[in-house]
């Protein structure tokens, strides 16, 4: 037998417990149902990045190391938020400086609705289907439906029965096409920071390096996220098919694959 050197890949001894293995299958027989009854399915998720996101690969001499500059600490992250739909591509996405909190991940998700109202894919809905959002277990997404609903009723939105909230089993980001997203979002930005690498060495007009460096990143964003799109999307829920049925197999889940 052949062994080689891998990069070791790190998952939770619980994953793939009796108890998960039933719930990641739960969550499979309601998505389908969901599917079935024709609602708008968005996957929502939140990811984070800083200056150290660079490309693992470049150009130099031969004989000589490929090496970038970049800043001497990773600085502050920036969170970017998003729900996508293979109907629609980008619902929503928005970035958020600092620690996140419920109220934030709240106010996401009321943003989130109101903006999938306003699709082209939502007003094509027969009026007893729904949107449904579906999302993680995260500790800072506890109770986030309620207070959710509760910030719609304030804005004045009156159809919120055609909110649904989908939880995704525990220790299944590959059920949930926005990772895939994620990636190429980051692939992207790569290649934009490499581009702008001498601009984040500099304090430029800005008060301080972190809030150049900041913007930085929230340009990045908002250039690279066309790489979303809506087939980008659908390819990604192709691909969590076979993830899916495992799922349904109540077979274990495997990380990165």
């Amino acid at each position: 037998m052949l062994y080689s050197v891998k990069r070791v890949g790190i998952e939770k001894a619980t994953m793939n417990s009796a108890t998960n293995k039933a719930k990641h299958k739960e969550f499979v027989e309601k998505l389908n149902k969901h599917i079935d009854a024709g609602n708008m399915i968005i996957f929502q998720d939140e990811t984070n990045f800083n200056h150290y996101l660079s490309r693992t690969t470049g150009w130099s001499r031969v004989g000589e190391r490929a090496v970038v500059a970049l800043p001497p600490s990773q600085g502050q992250n920036l969170h970017v938020k998003g729900g996508v739909s293979s109907g629609t591509g980008i619902v929503l996405l928005k970035t958020h400086e600092g620690s996140v909190k419920k109220e934030e991940n709240a106010r996401f998700l009321a943003d989130l609705f109101m903006t999938a109202l306003r699709t082209d894919e939502f007003q094509e809905l027969e009026p007893n289907q729904k949107i449904v959002i579906v999302t993680d277990n995260a500790p800072a997404h506890s109770g986030v439906e309620s207070l959710a609903r509760r910030m719609l009723a304030e804005d004045g939105v009156v159809n919120l029965h055609r909110l649904e909230i989908l939880r995704l089993g525990p220790y299944s980001p590959m059920l949930n096409p926005i990772e895939g997203c994620w990636n190429s979002l980051k692939a992207r930005m790569k290649k934009h920071l490499a581009d702008r690498k001498e601009e984040m060495m500099v304090r430029g007009d800005y008060v301080t390096y972190k809030e150049h460096r900041l913007a930085i990143m929230r340009e990045a964003v908002e250039t690279s996220k066309g790489a979303i799109t809506r087939r980008l999307v659908w390819r990604f829920e192709r691909h969590c098919l076979r993830h899916c049925f495992a799922a349904e197999r109540e077979e274990d889940m495997k990380l990165g694959a």
